[in-house]
């Protein structure tokens, strides 16, 4: 092989070089721009995830209010329920007591009570 054979391989592998190296550098510029764009994703998600934990937290917030609010409300109809049922005893042992008849109460003559 002479100079010049030579010369021409080593001018074809500098010219080949350079090929390969700016290819690499556009893959490399695009995998940074998908490498961008995947992070923008994340970001987008990662935020849409944390404004759901936020909205998850407020509706349980409010059911648990809610719940409170009607054991509340419950409790308390079972309050006025106990009251309306010693209302209506002491209101049969008077009627019972001026009539004359045995002293028997609702509680009494109803077993589920």
């Amino acid at each position: 092989m002479n100079f010049f054979e030579r010369l021409k391989q080593l001018t074809e592998a500098i010219f080949t070089y350079r090929y390969e190296v700016r290819n690499l550098k556009e893959r490399q510029d695009e995998d940074r721009k998908d490498v961008f764009e995947l992070s923008k994703e994340v970001n987008r998600l990662a935020a849409l995830v944390q404004t759901q934990g936020e909205r998850i937290a407020r509706i349980e917030a409010a059911r648990d209010a809610d719940r409170a609010q009607f054991s509340s409300e419950r409790a308390e109809r079972q309050s006025d329920m106990t009251r309306f049922q010693y209302e209506v005893d002491r209101a049969l042992l008077k009627i019972n007591a001026a009539r004359g008849l045995p002293q028997i109460t609702a509680a009494e003559d109803d077993p589920t009570l």
